[in-house]
């Protein structure tokens, strides 16, 4: 019992560190990618993503912006095209959280460099949906990081402004593996040490945070000693969850996934019908029926 209870705790742990990784990418984002993509616009604050999500993924990644103008910018990452399927899903993340929110949302779909002619258009009925596209398929992988290798040969100081773009190698165009895309971002990283430990750490959570998103499991199992190695893995260890990176990333985040499905559900209730929301969230039926009848009775309560 006390082992499993120690194991939780190095599980939880996990996860909040997890979370605070995805959150200094999210504000990394919004501070440097946001012009870098050429995309205009006073961020104000970080929305809320997880609240109203629709569909639950293992590597799932998405950023909701508030705009100076009070409207929200969301960003989804693609690797794989999704077509129809995926507009769909974008609109009915939109339409849900602009109801819960009371805003106005767009949409802005960052494509990896596989996907040549996405479709960012969709008419039903009377209606017609559209995202933003960001396809960065120009982009070569191979040109960027042979560009780093020659100024390291030359001994010149990589800056920031260097580094930008290592935290979208994953979107990029190319054949360059994936997972050497993630480890030759995070080896030149580490060797910026010109540009501030914080602005590194800032970089390499968003490096990890495109890596959970685009690598499998066990590509990301090879890049354990990569992490530890760089400002933010001495961080993560530092914080005492050597344990729990032993155990592989993707543990802690199941074990918040769980408690993020519940929580999704609250929230969806009385938004969409019973049967959707288990079949987005995983959740059985029953579950969902008892989540509605504890929120109305907490709102009897109330009254």
């Amino acid at each position: 019992m006390e082992k499993q209870e120690k194991s939780g705790k190095i599980e939880d742990k996990v996860q909040q560190q997890e979370d605070a990784v995805l959150k200094t990418a999210t504000q990394f984002f919004a501070d440097e990618l946001l012009g870098f993509l050429g995309i205009e616009g006073e961020v104000t604050q970080i929305a809320p993503t997880e609240l109203v999500r629709l569909e639950l993924r293992k590597r799932y990644l998405d950023f909701n912006l508030v705009m100076g103008d009070g409207t929200w910018k969301h960003f989804e990452f693609q690797s794989t095209d999704e077509g129809v399927a995926g507009l769909k899903r974008f609109r009915s993340y939109e339409a849900v959280a602009s109801e819960q929110y009371g805003v106005e949302i767009t949409t802005y779909v960052l494509y990896s460099g596989n996907i040549k002619r996405p479709i960012t258009e969709l008419t039903e009925g009377i209606n017609t949906y559209r995202v933003y596209p960001i396809i960065m398929k120009n982009w070569s992988a191979e040109e960027y990081f042979e560009k780093l290798r020659k100024k390291k040969e030359a001994g010149l100081p990589f800056t920031k402004t260097d580094l930008l773009p290592l935290t979208l190698c994953m979107l990029m165009g190319g054949r360059m593996p994936a997972k050497d895309r993630v480890k030759g971002a995070f080896l030149y990283t580490r060797e910026a040490k010109e540009v501030g430990s914080q602005e590194r750490q800032k970089i390499e959570a968003m490096i990890y945070a495109m890596a959970t998103k685009f690598l499998e499991e066990a590509d990301l199992e090879e890049m354990k000693e990569v992490v530890r190695m760089t400002e933010l893995g001495r961080m993560l260890m530092n914080d005492g969850i050597a344990e729990g990176m032993e155990k592989g990333i993707e543990k802690g985040m199941e074990k918040g996934m769980e408690q993020r499905s519940l929580q999704i559900a609250r929230n969806l209730i009385g938004c969409i019908s019973e049967e959707l929301i288990a079949e987005k969230t995983g959740l059985a039926l029953e579950k969902v029926r008892e989540l509605k009848k504890e929120k109305e009775n907490e709102s009897e309560r109330e009254l």
